[in-house]
């Protein structure tokens, strides 16, 4: 069925797990570091945590990759000559996907860990203080377990999109298995029986992760040499600026669209995965499961590519849609965006206190009016810190329409450095219009936050 590429498909799966594993040990790292000083009482500490945390959140993956690879690249060449090194210096395509994954998902994980220490009840914080604890025993023995109990959910779907997020690395030139699978398509032209075998390939990895990551779980819960003098180049950023303000718009379009449509799957779909009918709770659970466990750029070359392999597709009422870029993109951000936001809403139905249904069960109320009152506004306040993590990397995410021809912002740095090869000022200036967006974002959630979770803030004494 591989046309003898199956081995080949292997070893690049290998090179995959070698990153993601790598990238991962990186990021717990740095998360722990990030979270320590998020939390921390000295304010500039505090400060500079939340600048990492939302610099790097801030940016895309694949612009992040691009910006590292050869704009980092581009850089230490034009600064090495100053220096008195006359030596091109080449990055490895390893090292920067696993440092610039690391780097990403550390931002990630120190916000999955300071909401798990956010939803640490404070009194048991003061248990320990009257107990007679030092604030370090309080610390290690009474906040880090918990700690780690409820970051667990959290944890695991920060690996399942780091994995995902290998895929990225292709584009550099790593020769991990969606590379080769690449490779396989463009010599036989049967692109989706390739990507679809590297769809299962990452179930597999999947698969694997959450049953490894389910027995704690379960136990705890239930190029240039030379040139230029000029280190930046801003005239060039100045003449292409309104390909990157054309960009942006489209940017926010395909993130407006997927988030709204991608809101509405997901709730169903959140309540159906609470639901005590099997039936039921397995699909939704069977649709989480595969939109989780592949890339969303498997996926979206799936719909933009693959599909167009089948000429029962081409021939359909729906080949209009299905053969515009923007529809793919804007169905296959939906898609991936409803799986992640389905189970956010589950998590935070499943961890409403009992005693808030008991006392709606006791005032009278049916089912419905349980769900519409109690349930959903409180899960909904609940869920805010983790959706906020989704929307972030749904902006991010955008940056892969560039790659199925839409000129988003990244696709408008992807332009400007075909025509001028700047890649250091094209990927920065897009780095820097991502991070506008995110500091808008995390703006609006921290507003919402104080709205609607005040009550979870600490006690200020």
């Amino acid at each position: 069925m591989l046309k003898g590429y199956g081995a080949v498909i292997l070893d690049g799966a290998w090179l995959t797990l070698q990153l993601a594993l790598s990238s991962m040990a990186l990021a717990i790292v740095l998360g722990l570091i990030g979270v320590a000083l998020r939390l921390s009482p000295v304010r500039w500490l505090a400060w500079l945590g939340d600048l990492y945390s939302t610099v790097i959140r801030g940016i895309p993956d694949l612009v992040l990759i691009l910006l590292i690879f050869y704009g980092g690249q581009d850089l230490l060449n034009r600064v090495a000559p100053m220096l008195g090194f006359d030596d091109y210096i080449d990055l490895n395509p390893m090292a920067a996907g696993i440092g610039t994954l690391g780097f990403i998902f550390g931002a990630y994980l120190s916000e999955t860990f300071r909401g798990a220490f956010m939803a640490i009840p404070k009194g048991q914080a003061e248990a320990g203080l009257a107990y007679g604890m030092s604030a370090f025993q309080v610390f290690f023995r009474v906040m880090v377990p918990q700690m780690i109990r409820l970051a667990i959910p959290g944890f695991t779907n920060n690996w399942l999109v780091l994995t995902k997020a290998t895929a990225l690395i292709s584009v550099v030139g790593l020769q991990d298995m969606m590379f080769k699978a690449k490779q396989a398509a463009d010599a036989t032209r049967e692109p989706f029986t390739f990507f679809l075998a590297v769809a299962a390939m990452y179930l597999v990895i999947t698969s694997v992760s959450l049953l490894t990551l389910a027995l704690p779980r379960e136990a705890l819960l239930g190029r240039r040499k030379g040139g230029r003098s000029m280190i930046f180049d801003y005239n060039v950023i100045w003449e292409a600026m309104p390909l990157y303000l054309g960009g942006l718009l489209t940017t926010l379009k395909l993130l407006a669209i997927s988030l709204f449509f991608g809101l509405l799957a997901a709730l169903p779909l959140g309540l159906m995965r609470v639901s005590k009918q099997p039936v039921v709770n397995g699909i939704a659970w069977l649709y989480t499961y595969v939109i989780r466990g592949t890339p969303m750029l498997v996926q979206l070359f799936l719909i933009y590519y693959g599909l167009a392999q089948f000429e029962a597709v081409r021939e359909s009422f729906l080949w209009p849609w299905l053969s515009s870029a923007t529809f793919c993109a804007c169905l296959a951000f939906a898609i991936n965006t409803s799986a992640y936001t389905a189970e956010i809403i589950a998590g935070s139905l499943k961890a409403t206190p009992n005693g808030e249904i008991e006392a709606a069960k006791a005032m009278g109320m049916s089912r419905y009016k349980l769900y519409r009152r109690i349930l959903l506004p409180s899960a909904l306040r609940r869920a805010l810190p983790q959706y906020s993590n989704e929307v972030i990397m749904m902006l991010q995410t955008t940056s892969l329409a560039s790659i199925v021809t839409l000129i988003d912002i990244t696709g408008a740095a992807r332009t400007v450095n075909a025509q001028y090869y700047l890649p250091f000022e094209a990927y920065i200036t897009a780095g820097v219009f991502y991070l506008c967006l995110t500091f808008i974002l995390v703006r609006l959630f921290k507003l919402a936050e104080r709205r609607w979770l005040s009550y979870l803030a600490p006690r200020k004494h």
